[in-house]
């Protein structure tokens, strides 16, 4: 293999070391061959020509370049997001408001990125964790959503839209 690589790279100089004539026929059309024209008629004789060396291009070294110009220039992770608690649908039945959420992301986050949970369309906490206790959250239904940003604040995940319910107890007063 070797070798061959070899031989494809010394052909066009092999070719070059090759003689070319030239020689103008009896109905005076030029010819070219890398043979000597024997026996035909030629107004003008044959003449060698010689060929100029072809030039070669060589590229120069790509620039290097620092780790974070080449770490920018990488693909982002492409990440998987869940939340796994609340489930869709679920009533929670809490006093306090409180619900507790669970997520997944996949792969393995990597440094610096930040977990946002909103709640019906607002930002309710926000941290480097994949889960959090939201709380003073009222009674009724809900949409939850979580987002993870990078530290430039791009997207890199963004979960399902969830919905579940808060079940509270009422306190009846007496009459």
């Amino acid at each position: 293999m070797r070798s061959l690589l070899i031989a494809l790279l010394l052909l066009p100089q092999l070719l070059c070391a090759a003689e070319v004539y030239r020689w103008t026929d009896a109905q005076g059309r030029v010819h070219f061959g890398d043979e000597y024209p024997d026996g035909q008629a030629e107004v003008k004789p044959p003449e060698k020509i010689k060929l100029k060396q072809p030039s070669v291009y060589t590229a120069p070294p790509p620039a290097t370049q620092s780790g974070t110009a080449q770490k920018a220039r990488e693909a982002p992770i492409a990440y998987r997001l869940e939340i796994l608690s609340p489930r869709p649908e679920q009533s929670i039945h809490s006093a306090a408001g409180i619900v507790q959420v669970e997520t997944r992301l996949s792969p393995a986050p990597e440094p610096g990125l930040e977990f946002q949970y909103l709640l019906d369309g607002q930002v309710r906490a926000r941290g480097p964790q994949p889960s959090t206790r939201l709380s003073g959250v009222h009674r009724g239904a809900h949409d939850l959503q979580v987002i993870v940003r990078d530290a430039e604040g791009r997207r890199r995940a963004v979960s399902r839209l969830l919905s579940f319910y808060l079940h509270q107890p009422r306190v009846k007063k007496a009459p």
